[in-house]
């Protein structure tokens, strides 16, 4: 059974407009080959929502190529963009974290958070 990250991952895929080459990850990867979108589980996973209910967190990090800043959040923007305009029911978000550099591997990337919530029941 696939879990809810997966058929997030599997869906985004399926969006128009996404850039040429863009990789979706449905969990966390040793490896991320950008652009891309990584789906993975949020600080708080899972909370009681309501009676029968439950809230899951997930966090949809969007990484590009850092060449020119301009363009690294141009892109993190469309990113973001695509996975918010595309989220259908049960799937929310809450919001979106400003983009950060990582340069751990050698090469310069702009990563940024989009936090998101899944209501299960």
């Amino acid at each position: 059974m696939a879990t809810p990250a997966e058929d997030l991952a599997a869906y985004i895929a399926t969006l128009e407009g996404l850039p040429a080459g863009l990789n979706i990850y449905g969990a966390p990867q040793a490896k991320v080959m950008a652009p891309a979108i990584v789906i993975r589980p949020g600080g708080t996973w899972m909370a009681q929502a309501n009676f029968c209910a439950h809230l899951e967190r997930y966090s949809a990090i969007c990484v590009v190529s850092a060449s020119t800043p301009e363009d690294g959040i141009a892109m993190l923007r469309t990113l973001s963009l695509a996975v918010i305009d595309g989220l259908q029911s049960p799937w929310d978000w809450e919001s979106v974290e400003g983009p950060v550099i990582d340069q751990t591997t050698g090469v310069p990337f702009l990563a940024n958070r989009v936090n998101l919530t899944y209501a299960g029941s």
